[in-house]
């Protein structure tokens, strides 16, 4: 089976990022993961788990924080990879959050994958079986 058929979001890219989307990059740097909706559905939110590969091939785990205080007092608050906004069938969404990983690097690798999709209808999809399987290729930062 092809991961479009068992897998309503489809991952294309996942990498770390700086900019617009980090609302401070002198602070903290984001993981960003760009997806496909390829259910018939409008997805409403879709949850990501991510993980970054180091150098020598070893995966480790992404966490994920809302960063709030300022500029110069930060405050780390665990939170979810999500996307929050409604994405129709065919049509592509993102999500981005704030990371701790202090030495993420462009070279380093992302993978990113859905844990949960909550469509407008009110269903909802977990994986059945390896959740991994709803990623694309790894992708470097662009």
């Amino acid at each position: 089976m092809q991961a479009e058929e068992l897998c309503p979001v489809i991952v294309e890219k996942a990498y770390f990022t700086k900019g617009i989307l980090c609302n401070d990059a002198d602070v903290a740097v984001c993981v960003e993961v760009d997806y496909r909706n390829t259910s018939p559905k409008v997805a409403k939110a879709v949850k990501f788990q991510a993980e970054y590969v180091d150098e020598v091939g070893d995966p480790h785990p992404l966490e994920v924080f809302a960063l709030q205080g300022t500029r110069f007092n930060p405050e780390y608050v665990p939170t979810s990879l999500m996307s929050k906004y409604p994405v129709k069938a065919g049509k592509t969404g993102f999500a981005a959050e704030h990371i701790r990983y202090p030495n993420a690097q462009p070279r380093t690798v992302v993978k990113a994958w859905p844990i949960k999709v909550v469509f407008g209808d009110g269903s909802v999809w977990e994986p059945f079986g390896d959740p991994k399987a709803c990623f694309a290729p790894a992708s470097k930062k662009k």
